[in-house]
C-alpha cells in the first residue's frame, strides 16, 4: 500500500512538471521572452511591428506570432492594430509567451474635430437636448466612445439630414476606440 501512495505522488509531481509554459523534458523555467519595442500601425493598415528579446533556455530561439509559423527573427513586421500572443521556443522545445498590443496612436485630439463638427451640432449632441450627451465636452466623448463607434459604424450617427462621415472618418473613430479611446 505504501508503494501505491509513492507511485501516485510521483505521477502527480510529474504531471505538474509538464504543465505551464515550458513543456519539454529539459525545461527548467529559465526561458523568458519580453517585448523590446512596439511600433504603432496606422489606422487601417499593416504598418506596425513588435520586436522581442529572449533569454534563458538553451540559447537557440525561434519565435511565432499567434501560433503561426516559427521564424528566427525577433521582429514581426507588417502587422495591424490588435492584441497578439508571441511565443519563443528554444532548441529543447521549451516555450515562453508574452502578450503585446499594437495600437494606432490616435488620440482624442484626432477624433474631437470629427465629433464636434458632425455630431455636436444643433438639436443633437451639443447640449441643447437633456436626453443626449453633450459631445462638446471631452469626457462625454470618451465615456461614450463605444456607442459612438457603433452608431457611426452603422451610419446612424450623424442623423439623417446632416453631412455623412467619410469611410476614413468612421475608420478613425473605430481605431481610436479599439485603442482604448485614449485622451
Amino acid at each position: 500500500m505504501n508503494v501505491r501512495i509513492i507511485f501516485t505522488l510521483i505521477a502527480a509531481i510529474s504531471l505538474i512538471a509538464c504543465e505551464g509554459d515550458n513543456p519539454g523534458p529539459g525545461c527548467n523555467g529559465s526561458l523568458s521572452v519580453e517585448v523590446a519595442s512596439i511600433v504603432d500601425a496606422s489606422c487601417g493598415d499593416n504598418s506596425g511591428s513588435i520586436n522581442l528579446s529572449a533569454s534563458g533556455g538553451d540559447g537557440s530561439y525561434s519565435f511565432s506570432l499567434d501560433g503561426g509559423a516559427a521564424q528566427g527573427s525577433t521582429t514581426f513586421a507588417d502587422i495591424s492594430q490588435g492584441k497578439y500572443t508571441l511565443t519563443v521556443t528554444d532548441g529543447e522545445g521549451c516555450t515562453a509567451n508574452v502578450e503585446a498590443e499594437v495600437k494606432t496612436g490616435l488620440e482624442l485630439s484626432d477624433i474631437r474635430p470629427i465629433i464636434t463638427t458632425s455630431c455636436a451640432i444643433q438639436n443633437c449632441h451639443n447640449g441643447d437636448r437633456a436626453n443626449l450627451p453633450n459631445f462638446s465636452i471631452d469626457d462625454n466623448i470618451v465615456s461614450n466612445a463605444s456607442a459612438i463607434k457603433s452608431r457611426t459604424g452603422n451610419e446612424t450617427m450623424p442623423p439623417a439630414g446632416q453631412p455623412d462621415l467619410t469611410t476614413e472618418q468612421i475608420q478613425q473613430i473605430a481605431c481610436w476606440v479599439d485603442d482604448g479611446a485614449p485622451e
